[in-house]
């Protein structure tokens, strides 16, 4: 086992950050870390980098509150392993699963799952200046590829979160998946979204439309590009464009009918008209909206960044009072 002796300042910086729960959980795996770094975490997931015996992996954390119950981690676990098989299987680039362990915590158990490390995530690359968005968009939609090709009217078998910062690459290319939580396949003919499902009948549509629908998919990636840059949006559209007609030639009809395609030819009294004809279940076209009018040079980031929050959910559709504040925010700026 390790020792809090042998940690080097880093990997103490990390440990006081969070609580020494790190600390602890590298002494339980007999990880040794000569490094650490932080890495961006997800809404379930602490990730942090560390070197080995010479090895970059990858530690990552996923804690809920359900898993009190040591047999809902255990699911999770193998549920995790089955997604990671068969993206595999259809030909996603995934990094291996070196380890998954369940390590008593002081609300029950933490799942920590161990993967080799693939490189920094697309979000990062772009933010830095190693890669362009509409580079990023190229790989990512290099990666789905093989997942896509395999729709039938739309709808996949294996439900996907295209963010950028899902992504990983070392050199630009070849880009891994590693967004596993929660996993996205068909499960006793249920589709899993999310962790735990969302509550109402509408969060579950829209949450499968956005990861197990190419039109969604496909949305979503976009709007998440645009929002990284959006003066690089017209790039990224036609991009995205050509690649719909390869997959699915339907999907083009579908982009260009978007209230987001149309709104701005209208006069002002129709935009709002088909602005407010929006419901809840449309946020990805408020956000589409959203970028339109910072490219067009109407709004800045800082408007982007409020008009993405507030159409932002976790667990259910946004509250009507929320959507309506956000449907009036954005509509005040055509």
């Amino acid at each position: 086992m390790g020792s809090s002796s042998s940690l080097t300042p880093a990997l103490i910086e990390v440990c006081h950050l969070r609580g020494g729960r790190m600390q602890q959980l590298l002494e339980s795996l007999q990880l040794n870390a000569g490094h650490v770094e932080i890495l961006p975490s997800g809404y379930h997931t602490q990730v942090t980098l560390i070197i080995h015996n010479g090895q970059h992996s990858v530690v990552k954390i996923i804690s809920k509150k359900e898993f009190v119950d040591r047999m809902v981690a255990e699911e999770l676990s193998r549920d995790i392993r089955t997604y990671h098989a068969m993206l595999r299987q259809v030909g996603i680039l995934v990094p291996d699963i070196s380890r998954i362990e369940l390590l008593p915590s002081s609300t029950g158990h933490d799942l920590v799952l161990i993967v080799p490390f693939e490189g920094y995530d697309a979000e990062r690359k772009i933010e830095s200046g190693e890669l362009t968005v509409a580079q990023v968009a190229e790989g990512v939609l290099h990666a789905l590829k093989p997942l896509f090709l395999a729709h039938k009217d739309f709808v996949l078998d294996l439900g996907v979160d295209p963010k950028p910062a899902n992504f990983v690459s070392c050199n630009g290319n070849n880009f891994h998946y590693v967004d596993w939580m929660p996993p996205r396949f068909v499960k006793n003919g249920v589709p899993l979204v999310e962790y735990e499902p969302p509550k109402s009948q509408e969060g579950q549509e829209l949450a499968y439309f956005r990861s197990y629908d190419l039109r969604g998919i496909l949305l979503v990636l976009q709007s998440q590009l645009s929002k990284l840059n959006p003066h690089a949006r017209p790039a990224v559209k036609s991009l995205i464009f050509k690649f719909a007609g390869e997959v699915g030639p339907k999907i083009q009809d579908y982009l260009t009918s978007l209230v987001s395609e149309t709104v701005f030819s209208a006069s002002a009294q129709e935009a709002a008209s088909l602005v407010f004809q929006l419901q809840s279940r449309n946020i990805y076209e408020l956000r589409e909206i959203a970028c339109e009018l910072v490219c067009r040079g109407r709004a800045n980031s800082d408007f982007l960044a409020k008009a993405f929050q507030l159409t932002h959910f976790y667990d259910d559709v946004p509250e009507p009072k929320r959507f309506q504040q956000a449907r009036d925010f954005i509509c005040s700026y055509l």
